[in-house]
């Protein structure tokens, strides 16, 4: 306890100083696009974080796509919103995907199912006798 006492009170302005910098490269490199989704791909992978962010981006994602489309909004048109209501680039970049996909004729639930970043739930959304013993 001493020494790290001893250590703050000798190094501390230097680690504030380390970790201030640090953060502030991170922001300015959050703004490139291509580190971005890696990043966010990254954050996905992280043990709770990952999870809770992926469940709430797919929350979004499929509230919005599920209200669109009971509105009578043609399904490209619902899935391009839903895709652009994701905060985490790498799961829009999926949703992205899948509307190509979709646009070319491929089922919703397949053009879903076969994402990385996506959450299990999309991965699980066939029909239901159908399901892989893994969403089970």
């Amino acid at each position: 306890m001493l020494a790290i006492s001893s250590f703050l009170r000798s190094w501390g302005w230097l680690l504030i100083l380390g970790i201030a910098g640090g953060i502030g490269t991170l922001l300015f490199m959050l703004r490139n696009e291509a580190f971005r989704e890696r990043f966010d791909a990254a954050w996905l992978t992280l043990p709770l974080i990952g999870r809770l962010s992926r469940g709430y981006n797919a929350a979004r994602f499929a509230g919005t796509l599920a209200m669109l489309a009971g509105a009578g909004v043609p399904i490209l048109k619902a899935l391009q919103a839903a895709a652009e209501t994701l905060s985490n680039r790498a799961m829009r970049a999926d949703a992205m995907e899948a509307l190509v996909q979709v646009r070319e004729g491929a089922p919703l639930a397949s053009a879903l199912s076969g994402r990385s970043a996506s959450p299990a739930s999309w991965r699980c959304s066939r029909a239901w006798a159908s399901r892989p013993a893994s969403c089970r």
